[in-house]
């Protein structure tokens, strides 16, 4: 599957757990656990954003699970940063020079 990482749309929760393993290098989760997460898990690892590095202790439920980022995975993460950064910047400075305008007008009086 080729996608571009520009092109993944993912929900808060996936974006929050790729930071998380940006953040910690891997997460480790138990059989059991797996089920409130596994949507999430199970769509990262098809998007190829995260892998399993260990999945033939899948089979066992007292063995965890450990998954990391790919280079994919934190290449989105980077895109992130830079995409918040290049929506919100204009805006703040847009409203930075408008209030400093504001006041000049008002002292100008």
């Amino acid at each position: 599957m080729d996608i571009n990482y520009k092109d993944i749309e993912l929900s808060k929760s996936q974006q929050k757990f790729l930071k998380y393993l940006k953040k910690n290098e891997f997460y480790a989760v138990s059989q059991r656990r797996i089920d409130r997460y596994s949507s999430d898990i199970s769509f990262l690892e098809k998007l190829g954003l995260i892998t399993c590095v260990n999945p033939e202790h899948a089979s066992s439920s007292y063995l965890r699970l450990i998954y990391v980022l790919t280079d994919l995975g934190e290449m989105y993460v980077r895109f992130l940063l830079k995409d918040f950064c290049r929506t919100w910047y204009p805006y703040i400075v847009s409203t930075i020079v408008a209030i400093i305008s504001l006041i000049s007008l008002c002292r100008a009086w």
